[in-house]
């Protein structure tokens, strides 16, 4: 169909491929007028991003709930990357929630199917939640990316604040390096990350910019949230 978004197709594409509690499903596609196509889903009444913003002065889920959200996510992940698709834009405000607590994957436009390796598309997945090799511009990543992302949302739930704000690409992996190693810490060594100064170097020429950490989300505050989960694996 002339005209028709990319992104549409591949939603459509992929998501015909699933069925799953933790997927949303697209219930049906309907021809309007002219050339225009609706697709339509089943009803999910919230939005992760929308709760954690609306009630950002309160706690809003408990140690429990926070587990029993990030399990579903997780084994919706588990299901895509099964089937070998990558979601490649996992964030709050595509997680869904309904009134019984059952999550659902959502907006599938940048999703794609990878059966062999080949070279994928760096521009693309919200910012803060982009894996750092993605941001290094690495054009060979796979189901891994994801599990970056899911790991943003879940310390997004903890503190109701992102773990990765940033304003440039640069700024992002400043502070995703001055977030996990701490505020002055260097860049990986080729030893530890291999090829990593070559792909830096060719991305970014200037000097790494110096983090601004949010407060609630430093390493402190994250261990001590980990230690209470440990303490009470319930």
């Amino acid at each position: 169909m002339v005209g028709f978004p990319i992104t549409s197709v591949r939603e459509i594409k992929v998501l015909k491929l699933c069925d799953h509690q933790n997927v949303v499903k697209l219930v049906e596609i309907v021809r309007g007028r002219g050339n225009s196509v609706y697709l339509v889903f089943e009803f999910v009444q919230h939005d992760l991003h929308k709760i954690l913003v609306e009630s950002k002065e309160l706690t809003v889920f408990n140690i429990l709930q926070l587990k029993y959200i990030l399990r579903q996510i997780l084994e919706g992940c588990a299901y895509l990357h099964k089937k070998e698709i990558i979601h490649r834009d996992i964030k709050a405000a595509n997680i869904l929630i309904n009134n019984q607590g059952i999550v659902k994957l959502a907006d599938f436009g940048l999703a794609r199917e990878v059966r062999r390796q080949e070279p994928l598309t760096t521009r693309l997945v919200t910012r803060w939640y982009r894996a750092p090799e993605i941001s290094l511009q690495e054009k060979y990543y796979s189901f891994q990316s994801d599990v970056w992302s899911v790991g943003c949302v879940f310390a997004e739930m903890v503190a109701r604040e992102p773990l990765f704000n940033s304003r440039t690409d640069h700024e992002h992996f400043a502070v995703i390096i001055g977030q996990l190693e701490g505020q002055n810490a260097p860049l990986p060594k080729d030893e530890d990350w291999p090829k990593f100064s070559a792909m830096y170097d060719k991305v970014y020429s200037e000097e790494m910019p110096k983090p601004n950490l949010p407060e609630k989300l430093n390493r402190g505050g994250l261990q001590h949230f980990f230690d209470k989960i440990e303490k009470n694996p319930a």
